[in-house]
């Protein structure tokens, strides 16, 4: 997919391990999965500011259904702010991230028939998940 490699492209010396989780055929909404996975990206190296060694791992998938996930080695999100995350825009400092952005960025994928959760929120394992919407 050009869409991936030019994505992984710019960010060649960041630091972000980019995974394919098998073959590269299909089509993908290019647009919204770039859009979500920039937003996604600046809230977890935002926690690097304050923890250096957290790691950011992207895979994508795109057979049998196209899936996205971006996970971090960071601290957990706290329950408070999950509770809201795509519901609201949620209070931010500078530096913890999230406030509009996924808000946002939920609604544009629900837009296109896709859901944008938090599949995983412990410390050391935060990890979001972009996929089509389940029939029903």
């Amino acid at each position: 997919l050009d869409w991936w490699r030019d994505f992984t492209g710019r960010y060649v010396d960041s630091g972000i391990t980019f995974e394919v989780g098998g073959s590269l055929t299909g089509l993908i909404p290019a647009t919204m999965f770039d859009s979500i996975l920039e937003n996604c990206l600046e809230n977890a190296r935002k926690k690097r500011e304050t923890t250096p060694e957290i790691q950011i791992v992207v895979t994508l998938t795109v057979e049998p259904v196209p899936l996205l996930c971006i996970a971090d080695s960071g601290s957990a999100i706290p329950v408070g702010v999950v509770e809201s995350l795509f519901r609201a825009p949620v209070p931010t400092s500078r530096r913890g991230g999230f406030g509009i952005g996924l808000y946002q960025a939920s609604r544009q994928a629900e837009q296109a028939g896709y859901q944008l959760r938090l599949a995983e929120n412990v410390a050391g394992r935060v990890r979001f998940e972009l996929s089509p919407k389940s029939p029903g």
